[in-house]
Parts: C-alpha cells; sequence; structure tokens
C-alpha cells in the first residue's frame, strides 16, 4: 500500500510537465506551489507510516520481551521443583532404609520373644529313682527329706528372669512397633509431597509449551519492519522526489528573481523535517 501511494505520486509528477505554459509565469509558479504541497502531503504521509511502524514494532518487541522473562522465571521455578522432588525422594530411601531396618529388628525380637516363650514351658526333666520294698527306716531320712524356702529359692528365679524378660521385650516391641508407625507416616507425607511437587511440575511444563508456542507464533507474524528490500526502494522513491523537489525550488528560484518575487522558502522546514526523518530511520 505504501508503495503503491508513493508511485501513484511519483508518477504523477513525471507525467506533468514542468513548464506548461512558458509565456505565463503565474501559470508555472502555481505549478510549483501544487508539487510543493502535493510533496508536503507525501512527506507526511511518510512520517505518520514510519510512527506507526515504530509504534507496531515496539509493542512486538515488549511482548517478546514479557515472554522471554516468564520463560525464565517459570524455568527457574521449574529447575526449583525437580531439586526439592529430588531431595524428597532421597528422604523417601532413607525412611524407606529406616523402615526396613526397624522391620527386621523387629522380626529378630519377635522369633527371640518366641523361642524364650517356648522355653519357658518346657518340663524339666525328673529322674525317677526305685525304692526298694523293704528299706530301713532311719530318722536321718526324714531331716534330709525336708525341703526348705532355701532349697527352692534356685527354682523361682529361673521363672522371674523369664517373666522381666517378657516384660522387657513387650516394651521394646511396643517402642519398635510406634518407631514403624512413625516412620510409616513420614513416608506417607513424603508420598504426598512428592505427587504434589509432580503435579506442579507437570502445570509448569504445560505452561512453559504454552509459552513457546505463543513466542513461535509472534514470530512467524509478517512484518513490515522486516521486508528490508522493499523499505530500501521506498526509501529510493523518497530520495528522488526530495531530488525532483530540490530542482524545483531551484526553478522556482531562479524565475523569481527574474520576475522580483519571493520565492518558496516555507518549503525549507519541510525539507528539513524529511531530512530528520530519513536520518532516524
Amino acid at each position: 500500500m505504501v508503495r503503491a501511494l508513493i508511485e501513484i505520486n511519483y508518477h504523477y509528477f513525471r507525467e506533468q510537465p514542468l513548464f506548461a505554459d512558458v509565456s505565463t509565469p503565474t501559470g508555472i509558479y502555481a505549478k510549483a506551489r501544487d508539487r510543493a504541497a502535493q510533496m508536503e502531503k507525501t512527506m507526511r504521509w511518510w512520517s505518520e507510516c514510519t510512527a506507526c511502524w515504530r509504534e507496531k514494532w515496539s509493542t512486538v518487541r515488549d511482548e517478546r520481551n514479557r515472554a522471554r522473562e516468564e520463560g525464565q522465571a517459570l524455568r527457574h521455578a521449574y529447575e526449583e521443583a525437580n531439586g526439592k522432588i529430588d531431595r524428597i525422594q532421597s528422604e523417601k530411601r532413607e525412611v524407606e532404609l529406616e523402615l526396613m531396618k526397624t522391620k527386621s529388628a523387629l522380626h529378630k525380637l519377635a522369633v527371640q520373644n518366641s523361642i524364650a516363650q517356648n522355653r519357658s514351658l518346657d518340663i524339666p526333666e525328673v529322674t525317677v529313682e526305685r525304692i526298694d520294698e523293704e528299706c530301713d527306716v532311719k530318722p536321718e531320712l526324714f531331716t534330709e527329706g525336708v525341703q526348705t524356702d532355701e532349697d527352692a529359692q534356685p527354682t523361682v528365679i529361673p521363672k522371674a528372669n523369664a517373666f522381666a524378660e517378657r516384660v522387657f521385650d513387650d516394651i521394646g516391641r511396643k517402642q519398635l512397633e510406634e518407631r514403624c508407625n512413625e516412620l510409616q507416616t513420614q513416608l506417607d507425607s513424603a508420598n504426598e509431597i512428592i505427587a504434589e511437587l509432580e503435579e506442579v511440575k507437570r502445570a509448569m511444563t504445560e505452561e512453559i509449551e504454552e509459552l513457546k508456542r505463543s513466542f513461535n507464533g509472534e514470530k512467524e507474524k509478517p512484518s513490515v519492519v522486516d521486508n528490508s528490500a522493499e523499505l530500501e526502494k521506498v526509501r529510493a522513491e523518497l530520495a528522488e522526489a526530495l531530488a525532483e523537489l530540490q530542482r524545483l525550488r531551484e526553478e522556482n528560484a531562479t524565475l523569481k528573481e527574474g520576475q522580483g518575487q519571493p520565492t518558496l522558502d516555507d518549503n525549507s522546514t519541510l525539507d528539513e523535517n524529511a531530512g530528520k526523518e530519513d536520518s532516524t530511520e
């Protein structure tokens, strides 16, 4: 569209003769003034079009930078989540190892306790001595056969020791069961945290993919600024139009010097503005 409008103005100036009527200088002056006004409109339109392009490109550049910053922030959060997941998984492995050790110790203790109970229930062997039918009754036999408390003490102490061992074994078993329950609770909480972090990781991955797709879509959008060949052609045509405008001014100045009329000095401001726009581009 830009090139078409500039070509229309360019061919318009090319097709119009410079001196329509040599015998009427007023007509030549009016023609030059019309051409200068048309060139001023073209230059103003070119300035507005360049400002519009610059505004569009700045908007696209801001969106690209914002998407890049969001992607970097999400990537950083993704790396932090991965590190946290690794730490929790290592803690989970340690808890599982400790739980296995505790279960093995509990199993050994249960086996030892069952063996001790079986031993406490064993019936000691009694040696039966055969007494002859004919024996001598003596008083010493009655005194030697009487059992005192001191004689019964060795049989009572092992039973008390066995009972104490069972009590201590029960206490140790309860403590081990409590420890196992505590470790199982910690393991369950660690599994819940890992599941939550996996969900966050999946959501962040989806958001990063969406940002990448939107960024690629923004990059694939056609931009007038990137069309450098067309821009160079328009600049060349603008330079030719400025050269023609300068030639018209020189001819107008030469003509007015012969007639004693004022020249088109007000168009110098237009030429300066056009030079500034060309230098900024």
